[in-house]
């Protein structure tokens, strides 16, 4: 039985891989632009198309449109949070809510040590100073991180291995 996917937005160029996979497997996919469609568009297109599937990124997929989905089976999240779905409305439709609850967490946890790093010894701050044609070390303010101490707020996925990345 052919069942119609719907992807509401998505983060990379194209859904040509999604798209050959999907037929492949003799399903058809409708989809919505790489920006996350408004919540209206979003509604209009689950009453005009009645997916059995909804997979989102940021967009709000909102009670009327899982209410429009007559056969809705899933409502998957391509990320690590739910706030974006009507959860209530997915569960009393009888639809599974998934996410990716390690999507980009050793991007993310790699992007802050680098900040850390990039803070500590002024990197952002001697490249622009450099680009603008001024070096002047003595005005140097940078901070060994042997002595440093790191303050984590939240100690989740991404929290525990900021901390792991940073121990000695």
């Amino acid at each position: 039985m052919t069942q119609t996917i719907f992807i509401t937005d998505f983060a990379w160029p194209n859904l040509d891989y999604e798209r050959q996979q999907f037929e492949a497997a003799g399903h058809r996919l409708v989809a919505g632009r790489s920006a996350a469609l408004p919540r209206e568009e979003i509604e209009a297109i689950a009453e005009r198309e009645r997916p059995q599937a909804i997979m989102t990124c940021w967009a709000q997929v909102s009670a009327t449109a899982i209410g429009h989905c007559r056969d809705l089976a899933i409502v998957a999240r391509y990320g690590v949070g739910l706030d974006n779905i009507a959860l209530d409305a997915a569960w009393a439709a009888g639809a599974r809510v998934t996410n990716v609850p390690d999507y980009c967490v050793e991007e993310v946890s790699d992007h802050a040590v680098a900040m850390l790093l990039a803070w500590s010894r002024g990197i952002v701050q001697w490249d622009r100073e450099v680009k603008r044609g001024h070096w002047n070390p003595a005005l140097a303010q940078l901070k060994r991180t042997r002595g440093l101490t790191v303050g984590l707020v939240g100690y989740g996925r991404a929290g525990k291995l900021i901390a792991r990345k940073l121990s000695g």
